[in-house]
Order: C-alpha cells, then structure tokens, then sequence
C-alpha cells in the first residue's frame, strides 16, 4: 500500500482485543517540551500540498485537450501521469511530495501520486473523491523498521445523467497500485482534511526512520491538529515517544489510539511493547496470544514472519513462513519472490529459481517483471 505510513515497533508479534480497558477518553497533551527544536520546522500547508505548478497545469491542458467529456479526460489524464512518470505504476515507496513536486519528480508513493491526481481532476471540474482501501494488514521493512502499510486511491464520479442505471457502479477507479487488487475490498471515502493528515503522518514517519525526531514530531503534531481522530498519527507519537524513553507518554498514545479504533492491532501490538517494557508481562502476553491468533488468517502476517526470519539468519522457517502466506493467497508475486530469496539462502538454486518463475508469471507489472528475469539469469549463471 503504499501510501499512508504507519510505523509499528520491530520484532514484536501482533494481537487483537476490544477491551475497553484499553480505551483513553480525553486527547492526550503533547509532549512539545520533550522536542525543543520542533516549531523551527516549516511544515507544508494543505495549499501547497494540492498546489499544481504551471508546468503541470500545461499538461494537463495538453493531454486532455481532444477529450470532450469527464470520462474521456480523466482517462486521457491517467495514461498521461504513468507515462509522465516512466514507471508502470509511477510508484517510490519513500516519496512523500506535494503535487507540484510529484510532477516534476515523475514519481512518488501512492498518496503523493494520488493527491496530484486529484489536483488535476479538481482542475478540470471533474468530481474526484479520495478513498481509503481496506485491504488486510501488510508490512514493509525499512531501515530496520517495520511498516504497516495503508492503501489510498480515487473514485471519479461519472455523471448520473450519462451512466443512467449504471451511475452506481460506474465510477472511474484511479489506483496508482493495481497489485492491491483493491476492487476486492470497501472502500471508506476520506475528505481533504483528513488527507493532510496523511500525508503530514507520512512525512513524520520519514523523519523518524532517520531518527530526526524533533521534524518527526512536527509533522505529528500537524497531523493530528489537522485532523484529531487519525488513530495512526497517534500512533506513530506513539513510536516516537517510545523511542525517546517517554514510556508512558507513548501508551497514552496508543490507548488514544484504541480509543478512535478499538481493533486497531498496530497499535495493540506496540501497546503490548510498552507493557513488556515495564514489567507487566501477564497483560503484554495476552494481548501478544490474541494478536497471533487473530492474524493467522492473513497472509501477509506470515509473510512478515518470514521476512524477520531472514533477517535473523532463519532461512528454514522463513520457507515454511512463505509456505503458509501462499497457501493463503496463490497470487501474490512477492510470497514467491520471498520463497526464492528463503532457498537461495539455503543454497537450494533449482527450487529458488522455480519460486522466482512463479513470481514473474503472477507480477503485472512489466518492470518487477523484468527484475525477475535478471535475478533469474543470475541464477542461471551461478548455477
């Protein structure tokens, strides 16, 4: 999904409870003294977020200019941004720009891409809404960090007079990550506002990948003053607190957390963190129990799991890791790319490469695609 970063806290096992034990009634107070330096840090207002340069408004114009209604334009616009943009999904994880940024750079992460989308749709009169997927949890890892990952995309209303009974289903879907598959699941519609949060809640999960905490709790503190009921802003002060030694300022956080969404397993996990730390093992343990058994379902938690167990030198359990997420979904390139890399870290060439075939039958994306073609050409070569 790539979009909306939210940071959980590394090596820790997730669970599920609704207990409204957990729940913090009152907005916690933010710790501003705890990072001096914050209020030197210029964050971007929702202006600039959404502002399009002139350049990008030529585009615009160009592209779209044989095109004589908003179907026919928004697609026109939508062929024109992959192209603009060089990549078959014109997608960079840890670009996180304002719109007039994204056009100049080409590409950027999924709610950069959108947000510039939408821009460009509101140029045109066209009626383009944001949404937010709700795909089942799944994890990146960066910088020793792992990322629970939230996917954005857009709905582009078509004139009930034009679709006639077909208005409600009709809608142009904008989605600048199609391996989602996120016509599989509901979509909870998002208003500007809330959008700045995002990406305000992005930008601080940047800073604090780098450890520089201060810009990281400047772009928090932005997030939740533009919109108070995003659960991942606070959970992400959350993190920061927690890394900064403020313990019970960060379950403060995640409690407030639990308050704006009571299933919110991220922050259940990270939760269940703060208890180990501080000696209250029976509570952190039973939510960790909850956690496991609640997300055994779900594929991209076994992937996780795998994915730890490489790093920590396991190959032989990332493999049955890999197993089970596939077992779950058949269908995702990136449990058998997963699988290749388990194999070829055993010294298992034939069966990594067959992993590595199976990766690139199942990829729609022409330059994952061919990145599994090289990787299997090496393969070839050192076998």
């Amino acid at each position: 999904m790539r979009n909306v970063i939210v940071f959980i806290s590394a090596l820790l096992l997730l669970s599920a409870c609704s207990s409204t034990s957990f729940l913090s009634k009152n907005k916690p107070e933010l710790k501003q003294e705890a990072f001096p330096s914050y209020s030197s840090y210029t964050v971007e207002s929702p202006e600039e977020i959404f502002h399009l340069s002139q350049e990008a408004i030529d585009f615009v114009e160009f592209v779209t200019q044989s095109e004589t209604d908003d179907l026919g334009r928004m697609s026109a616009l939508v062929f024109a941004i992959f192209d603009h943009a060089g990549l078959n999904l014109g997608y960079t994880a840890d670009a996180n720009t304002i719109a007039s940024e994204t056009f100049y750079n080409g590409a950027a992460n999924c709610l950069s891409l959108t947000v510039m989308a939408y821009s460009m749709a509101e140029y045109l009169g066209i009626d383009a809404r944001f949404q937010d997927v709700q795909i089942p949890e799944f994890w990146t890892f960066r910088q020793g960090a792992s990322i629970i990952n939230r996917h954005i995309n857009l709905r582009v209303k078509m004139p009930t007079r034009r679709l006639g009974p077909l208005a409600k289903n009709g809608d142009l879907i904008v989605d600048f990550d199609p391996s989602r598959n996120a016509k599989e699941f509901s979509s909870v519609e998002l208003n500007r506002r809330q959008i700045v949060s995002y990406f305000y809640n992005n930008k601080g999960a940047e800073y604090l990948i780098n450890d520089e905490r201060d810009k990281a709790f400047a772009y928090y503190k932005a997030a939740i003053e533009a919109d108070p009921s995003n659960e991942g802003a606070w959970l992400n002060l959350g993190v920061l607190y927690s890394r900064s030694g403020y313990l019970d300022e960060a379950e403060e956080a995640y409690k407030h957390a639990l308050s704006l969404k009571s299933n919110y397993l991220s922050a259940l996990e990270n939760l269940a963190a703060i208890y180990a730390k501080t000696q209250r093992e029976d509570e952190s343990n039973s939510i960790d129990a909850r956690l496991h058994k609640k997300r055994l379902k779900n594929p991209y938690y076994h992937s996780m799991l795998a994915e730890y167990a490489l790093l920590e030198n396991r190959p032989q359990d990332a493999i049955s890791h890999f197993k089970k997420a596939i077992a779950l979904n058949n269908r995702a390139h990136e449990f058998f790319f997963g699988l290749a890399k388990a194999y070829y870290a055993v010294g298992d060439v034939e069966r990594s490469s067959d992993a590595l075939i199976k990766a690139r039958k199942r990829s729609n994306n022409r330059r994952v695609s061919e990145q599994y073609s090289k990787k299997l050409s090496l393969l070839a070569y050192r076998g």
